[in-house]
């Protein structure tokens, strides 16, 4: 009777131990069967006769054809001393006694073979132990279970702990001298057996995630986050790394401000402000402050400021996630539009600067960034003068850093739906912190004709802010007030 394995599977919450036997190798002797059967010595599939005619056949599993399991489970078991081992599963007793006793019993002796075991049987121990099926050609294999497998004498074992034990494994037939015994691993050697769960703790399946949040460095740069995976078994440890290359950015949003087209309407400029969330992180409290000079005062908006002081020119919104009822995640945007009205329509400069003040965080209470942006407004001097038969249109500006050029449209009926464009005037000071003074002369005029010019500015992006409308005669002259944009 061959063995190819041994195998045990424990349940903690029952303190049950199941044990299955593969009796599996090359049929023994005289090589007719194709299935080898524990406890069928010759291999004939016969319970009843010896193939060959040479010895028994005691397929019933008796003392004398059958296997035995001998438990250490004090792991004593180094020499062959008598002790060594404290419990034996198999047919229990001499000759003659037959499957209906297989048990688990108190063993006596130590290691041995041949006909030597079973003379080490002991008194049976109350464990139950259940034999699933009696080996046959349809189920070969032996499979059984001893319940309250941690009270076998020796263990000094609580369920649910994790716990050793060795096993020595004789089967074969020692009155068949043809079918020579088989042990395992060797004639003087045990295996050992190991459960090394913790209570409760099942086998982690082939693929499992494991999701949790670390705290990392606060300086921002680029960082790489190690793995190790570590397991135990019986032979040793197996371990695996894995890591992830990790950006580590300090939150921030870009901030900037414009001058809504077509300028000053009537007395009335209009700005909007574009907060974007730049950063890896939720925003949830961002502030805004806001500062203009010049002969204007706040006029409304949306959403309105939560400070308005037209006194010192300042401007609060305490948290615009509240303003707008939810948090800035990264990549979306706020837009808030700022009105003012002109207290003062003549010449004039007006600076309005949006900024955000400290107190902006993200969700992590991390601090945000604090950039500004200044948008410029000028009101220059825009003349149109008749000269000769003429008429000379001049103009200055302050400040021309964006500036592209200007277009010079006219109507002779002030309809601006209608005007044409007469001149295109490239700026002079782009690039620039100052500006420049420009004139152009419409000689294209009819005397006692009204004319009405408006002043296009455009910029680098191709935005056009209008100004006007400014009327003239030809017989006369008319200054007009016109607003720049500067940035």
């Amino acid at each position: 009777m061959g063995v190819e394995g041994i195998y045990f599977d424990y349940d903690h919450a029952t303190d049950m131990m199941y044990i299955g036997i593969n009796c599996g190798g090359p049929p023994p002797y005289p090589f007719t069967q194709t299935v080898v059967i524990c406890g069928d010595a010759d291999g004939d599939g016969d319970p009843g006769s010896m193939a060959g005619g040479s010895g028994a056949d005691f397929a019933d599993l008796n003392n004398d054809e059958t296997f035995s399991l001998l438990i250490d489970s004090n792991l004593n078991a180094d020499g062959q001393g008598a002790g060594e081992f404290e419990a034996v599963v198999g047919v229990g007793g001499l000759a003659g006694i037959d499957i209906s006793t297989f048990g688990i019993y108190n063993y006596l002796f130590g290691r041995a073979t041949g006909g030597g075991i079973p003379f080490g049987y002991g008194a049976a121990l109350p464990n139950t132990i259940v034999l699933f099926a009696n080996p046959s050609p349809s189920a070969p294999d032996l499979e059984f279970s001893i319940a309250n497998f941690s009270t076998i004498p020796g263990f000094g074992y609580t369920p649910g702990d994790s716990f050793l034990f060795r096993i020595h494994l004789l089967a074969g037939a020692t009155s068949d001298v043809i079918v020579t015994e088989e042990v395992m691993p060797d004639a003087l050697s045990v295996m050992t057996v190991t459960d090394d769960l913790d209570p409760g703790l099942t086998f982690i399946p082939a693929s499992t995630q494991i999701a949790f949040q670390a705290t990392g460095p606060i300086t921002p740069g680029i960082y790489d986050n190690f793995a190790l995976a570590e397991g135990t078994h019986p032979g040793g440890i197996v371990t695996d790394t894995a890591s992830v290359t990790l950006l580590v950015e300090d939150p921030s949003v870009a901030l900037d401000k414009t001058l809504n087209s077509p300028g000053v309407v009537g007395d009335l400029v209009t700005f909007t402000i574009h907060i974007e969330n730049t950063g890896p992180s939720t925003i949830d409290v961002l502030p805004l402050y806001d500062t203009f000079s010049g002969p204007i005062i706040y006029h409304g908006g949306d959403p309105i400021a939560d400070v308005i002081d037209n006194i010192n020119q300042e401007l609060l919104w305490n948290d615009l996630t509240i303003s707008f009822g939810q948090d800035l995640h990264p990549g979306q945007d706020f837009y808030i539009i700022t009105v003012f009205q002109l207290t003062n329509p003549t010449t004039y400069t007006v600076i309005n600067t949006a900024q955000i003040p400290p107190g902006g965080a993200d969700v992590y209470n991390n601090p945000i960034n604090q950039p500004l942006d200044e948008t410029a407004v000028k009101l220059i001097d825009f003349r149109a003068n008749q000269k000769g038969q003429d008429v000379l249109l001049s103009w200055e500006t302050a400040i021309e850093i964006d500036t592209y050029g200007f277009r010079i449209l006219r109507d002779d009926a002030s309809m601006l739906n209608s005007a044409v464009e007469i001149a295109f005037i490239s700026s002079q000071a782009f690039g620039y912190a100052g500006g420049a003074s420009y004139e152009y002369l419409d000689d294209t005029v009819a005397a006692g004709q009204t004319y009405t010019y408006w002043l296009m500015d455009v910029d680098v992006n191709g935005i056009e802010t209008l100004n006007g409308p400014a009327e003239i005669t030809v017989s006369g002259s008319l200054s007009v007030y016109l607003p720049m944009i500067l940035r």
